[in-house]
């Protein structure tokens, strides 16, 4: 079913491609106040001033992509990647936004990670389908590089829930 709306959350290229469910999680990602992330990422100094909103706005693009299902890729740069570290500092907001917004929780796993990886999808390409090409000062490091997957074991991802048989049996780099 295709959602016929004039709202473009999180500037979605297609809204009308997106089913009524995946829009309102996409919405939902959008709208969670992460105010106390912000307010950390500028009190440390995490990210340049001038790139705060635009990597806090880049950070739920990438959410957005995972509450449609997608899983198994890189974080697209180390700007997002601050704001990430920065919101799982705040465990309880962090589940809550990862349960309400996205539809499960997504695990982050650092380069060092000793599970193998298997290529799943290129985050580039994603951003692109779903939001067009990043026209920004973080696209200057943007990445264009295999994609991650903990497992190589092959697992499917529902749109409504994760699957719970591949939660119990992969362990999936979710970003």
């Amino acid at each position: 079913m295709r959602l016929k709306s004039k709202a473009k959350p999180l500037g979605l290229v297609h809204p009308g491609f997106v089913s009524k469910h995946d829009s309102f999680r996409i919405l939902a990602v959008e709208k969670y106040d992460m105010s106390i992330v912000t307010s950390r990422i500028r009190n440390r100094e995490l990210v340049p001033s001038e790139l705060v909103e635009e990597s806090v706005l880049e950070f739920r693009r990438m959410m957005a992509i995972c509450a449609l299902g997608y899983s198994g890729f890189q974080v697209p740069c180390p700007e997002v990647d601050e704001v990430w570290h920065a919101f799982i500092l705040f465990t309880r907001e962090y589940e809550e936004f990862c349960s309400c917004a996205v539809g499960r929780f997504i695990h982050h796993a650092p380069p060092e990670t000793q599970l193998p990886r298997v290529v799943k999808h290129d985050y580039s390409q994603l951003h692109r389908k779903f939001f067009g090409s990043p026209v920004t000062d973080l696209q200057r490091s943007f990445v264009e590089a295999p994609p991650i997957c903990q497992s190589s074991i092959a697992c499917s991802i529902d749109n409504e829930l994760a699957d719970q048989s591949c939660s119990e049996t992969c362990s999936m780099t979710e970003i």
